[in-house]
């Protein structure tokens, strides 16, 4: 007996250790020591670390509690990490994903409910302990991406919207959602910038939209005059938090930034296409954000359904559209989150959905199939990792044992992607074939239309669709500038792409045109009269520029400097 007394302790001691060093290994928001400052890799574009992004998952439910009490400025504490019911977040719980496989997470944090004054300061240690967390997981290995989440909350929001209760994009609250957004967001830039490299990305807004609005979920901009104002008034606020991520400087000035449209949802970045996206001033450091529930809706439990013929080719068509619409162009797409939980209970009636269908097969089948056409396109997806009060939530993780719920469905939505990449044709990423870095750039003089501006080397642009040439001239009023790429010999060969622009008086401008077999066919002005040619090759090997008088004849201005400063070959449409 006693013996048995003494085993049973072992076994209670060593259950109560494990436990503890899974979910509360953590001092909750202690203050956190500054890292050293790492280099971030600004040749590296974001089609590249899209690819490196893979499969991953959220931590959800846990610094994203969405609630207060209606006082404002609010600060909820750091009490508001359990809120929901999840455990106290581990060094340990963050490693289990990457130990399995996983390399992204995604940390959703909600910040209207953490502010100590009426200047939107956030609460510091709630800042320590949002970084204590990110820590961890750039430490593990991870791609990360914090964002700001739920302030748009879903508790009643007064109209016109409370100061310092956060945002909404509504009509009549712009105001105060840009103050409390850039307030905010000078904050988190400054707290997340020369410590980390081009692993931390930053996403600007979660499922931004406007609460209550029968549109809310499914905007209607083509029919709907709110819906129209809430489109442009979220591209206003994306290009205001990339403004000031990049004000910030240092790091921050060439780090990838993530941008959703409105509500995240799918149809409204397909409709929008790259129009969804604010100006940059870094080159490539874009992505954009959709959420996906193909079984689950919205991971609400209602609308679901079991994986089927229909499910998979909505599918199908989401990833090539998103393909087609944003990856193809040199942009690329994050499903932030996708899943579906094991059971489904109304949280008012704490009771089961009835109706609630999706099986284990089912998510199998369905994430394995989803991944498979993600992994094609290099689009990484994360799974909304959250449970429940009932444990039947859509979490892949068990934070309670640091360990996977269901590991084979882990493995093959995991394998699926890299199968699929693995297969893919590689996506070429943006080609810098010339850089003054910062100086004037390199002259050429016209002279008719003789004056070319040559590479050192005539290069083969088969995977690239444009190209890009940034110059700086003063030819006077009335006057076209124009730059015609050639291919073939490095000094002429036949003409590529023709662009032009009147009276370019500017220090920097760019043009694009599109090259090669992209560009399909030329005039060939040697014969009479001038006849269309095909273009049957990619060489590029130097541009041609002149300047014509477009008020007398269009004829040649000789004696015009033009500085060339970049020339860039990409995929991305301007």
């Amino acid at each position: 007996m006693k013996n048995t007394n003494l085993f049973v302790i072992a076994i209670l001691l060593f259950l109560g250790f494990l436990f503890s060093s899974c979910s509360n290994s953590s001092d909750g928001g202690a203050q956190v020591q500054s890292r050293p400052d790492v280099a971030l890799n600004a040749s590296v574009s974001a089609l590249e670390i899209a690819k490196k992004m893979e499969c991953g998952w959220n931590l959800g439910n846990t610094l994203d509690y969405p609630f207060c009490d209606g006082n404002y400025p609010c600060n909820y504490g750091l009490s508001a990490e359990t809120a929901w019911g999840e455990v106290l977040t581990s060094e340990q719980i963050i490693k289990t994903g990457i130990q399995n496989g996983y390399k992204t997470i995604r940390i959703p944090v909600t910040w209207f409910n953490h502010l100590v004054d009426t200047n939107y300061t956030i609460d510091p240690q709630w800042m320590a302990r949002v970084k204590q967390i990110v820590n961890w997981a750039i430490d593990a290995g991870y791609y990360v991406i914090l964002d700001e989440h739920h302030s748009v909350h879903e508790e009643k929001i007064s109209k016109p919207l409370q100061r310092f209760a956060g945002y909404i994009i509504r009509s009549g609250d712009e105001t105060e959602s840009k103050k409390f957004l850039e307030a905010i967001w000078k904050q988190i830039a400054a707290a997340f910038n020369n410590e980390y490299d081009e692993r931390l990305i930053f996403e600007t807004l979660n499922e931004p939209r406007n609460i209550g609005h029968q549109h809310e979920w499914s905007p209607d901009p083509n029919s709907c005059d709110e819906c129209k104002a809430n489109v442009k008034f979220l591209k206003d606020c994306n290009q205001l938090i990339l403004n000031v991520i990049r004000a910030s400087g240092g790091n921050n000035a060439n780090r990838c930034v993530i941008i959703p449209a409105l509500c995240s949802g799918l149809q409204p970045a397909l409709d929008l296409g790259l129009e969804m996206l604010p100006t940059d001033s870094a080159s490539g450091k874009l992505m954009v954000t959709v959420h996906i529930y193909p079984l689950d809706g919205g991971n609400t439990g209602h609308y679901s359904h079991h994986f089927n013929d229909t499910t998979k080719k909505s599918i199908k068509s989401e990833m090539e559209q998103l393909n087609q619409k944003f990856v193809s162009q040199g942009i690329p797409v994050v499903v932030g989150e996708y899943g579906a939980n094991r059971k489904a209970y109304d949280w008012q009636t704490d009771q089961p959905i009835a109706d609630y269908v999706v099986t284990y097969q089912d998510r199998l089948e369905c994430f394995s199939y989803l991944a498979s056409l993600a992994g094609k396109y290099s689009i990484p997806i994360l799974n909304w990792d959250a449970d429940n009060k009932w444990g039947t939530g859509s979490n892949t993780i068990n934070r309670k044992t640091c360990s996977l719920v269901e590991p084979e469905c882990v493995a093959s939505i995991i394998k699926s992607w890299q199968d699929a990449s693995a297969a893919a044709p590689q996506v070429a990423v943006d080609k810098v074939l010339y850089d003054a870095q910062g100086g004037e750039g390199t002259k050429v003089t016209t002279n008719g239309r003789a004056a070319y501006w040559p590479l050192d080397a005539v290069v083969d642009l088969s995977d690239y669709k444009y190209l890009d040439i940034e110059f700086s001239c003063s030819a006077g009023s009335g006057k076209e500038l124009v730059l015609q790429p050639m291919s073939g010999t490095q000094i002429g060969g036949h003409p590529q792409g023709r662009i032009s622009v009147n009276a370019p008086n500017a220090a920097n401008l760019i043009m694009q045109t599109k090259f090669g077999t992209n560009y399909g066919k030329y005039l060939d002005y040697t014969t009479n009269p001038a006849t269309e040619v095909a273009i049957t090759d990619n060489d590029f090997g130097s541009i041609q520029v002149f300047v014509q008088d477009s008020e007398n004849g269009y004829n040649p201005v000789d004696g015009i400097d033009i500085y060339v400063k970049k020339v860039v070959a990409t995929n991305t449409a301007r």
